[in-house]
Formats: C-alpha cells, structure tokens, sequence
C-alpha cells in the first residue's frame, strides 16, 4: 500500500480547524477537532484520516481525504470528480458516504481534499487482501454472511447500471466524457468508503 509522504497529523488539523473557522463559519471559541485514538493514514489512493468535529452546534465522527503529493496509484488524478460522482450517487440512493465539503485550494493543508460522514463499521482490508484474511471479517464470517454480502453487492451493483446517466448531475464531467465511456466514470470513486462497512461500487470494496 502507497504510504503518505507527510503523517503530520497534528498540523493538518490545526490548519483545518482554522479552515472550518474562516471559510465554513464555525466558532472559534467552541470547535475542537480530535483525532481517533486508532486513525492513521490510510486509504489505498488517497490519504485518509478520521477525526471528531465538535462546535457549540455540532458534534459528528468524519473523514477527511486528501489529494496524493507523492506516489500516485492513478496517472490521472481528480479529487473534485470524484467527490461530483460522490454527490451523485449519494443522491440516489447508493450506499457510498455522503460528501459534506470539498476544498480544491491545496495551499490550505498541503493538497486538496474533502470531508465526508464517517460510517461505523468494519472495512474489509487491502493488505492482506481480504478474500485471502483468514482472520479478517470475511475470514471469520460463516457461509450465509459470506452469502448476504455477495447478495448485497450484486444488488447494489445492478442499481448502479441501472442508473439513467440523463438523471444524473454530474457537472464535472464533459458530455464527450460521459458518452465515451459512461460506466468508467460512475466507477471513479472506488476508493471512496474506506472508513467504513459499505459496498464499494469500483469492484474493490464490498
């Protein structure tokens, strides 16, 4: 798995928080931002962080996912398609977390990045993969979880190709873009539910 170039966790959420402040009109005095205990970075393309966002009229578990600096998993890169797609999907219905925020000024904490609704659960994991985990979630399921969550992929997976792309506000994206290959773009985000138990609609996650 790609590993971050810079871990200062401590730094970016400092910055964040000013971010928050300035640009999102949070109170100074009130907000406070804390990381979990067990967060690191992580995420397979993007570097990603958990963290809770409190204020004097807010208290929620988030995600905050940064554009790669460093080792790419992807030659091409576009974090604001990725969170259009997002929004989209979100929208419909699919089971995908819901983009609360996108900042595409990368002088603000060191790249671009989004935050999203954290969702409990447990992920399956990358490394080692988890169909070959003996001890991770589907190594440990029985045959008929095994069975549901395969049910639920296909489900979710057949309503994805189901999506009429003329219902679909996906701004980001050229009309040539979409044409050309339709179900490539509405894939583009299948890293996007790493922080929690969801279905990834990219193949990857279940």
């Amino acid at each position: 798995m790609p590993i971050s170039t810079e871990k200062n966790l401590d730094a970016k959420l400092n910055l964040l928080k000013d971010w928050f402040v300035s640009e999102q009109n949070f109170d100074r005095q009130s907000i406070s931002i804390t990381p979990h205990n067990n967060t690191l970075a992580s995420g397979f393309s993007n570097e990603t962080f958990v963290f809770k966002l409190t204020e004097k009229n807010y208290n929620s578990d988030l995600v905050l996912r940064l554009a790669p600096t460093g080792y790419r998993v992807f030659p091409e890169y576009n974090l604001k398609k990725q969170v259009s797609i997002m929004k989209a999907l979100f929208s419909k219905g699919l089971p995908v977390p819901e983009v609360l925020f996108y900042e595409g000024n990368s002088s603000i904490i060191g790249s671009e990045f989004y935050i999203m609704n954290y969702i409990k659960g447990e992920a399956p994991s990358d490394n080692p993969p988890y169909h070959l985990d003996p001890d991770g979630m589907m190594g440990r399921a029985d045959s008929e979880k095994r069975r549901n969550v395969w049910i639920d992929w296909l489900f979710h997976l057949s309503n994805l190709h189901n999506l009429d792309l003329k219902d679909i506000n996906l701004d980001d994206f050229s009309e040539d873009d979409i044409n050309r290959n339709p179900i490539i773009c509405l894939l583009y985000t299948s890293d996007a539910a790493d922080e929690g138990l969801g279905v990834d609609l990219g193949g990857r996650r279940i």
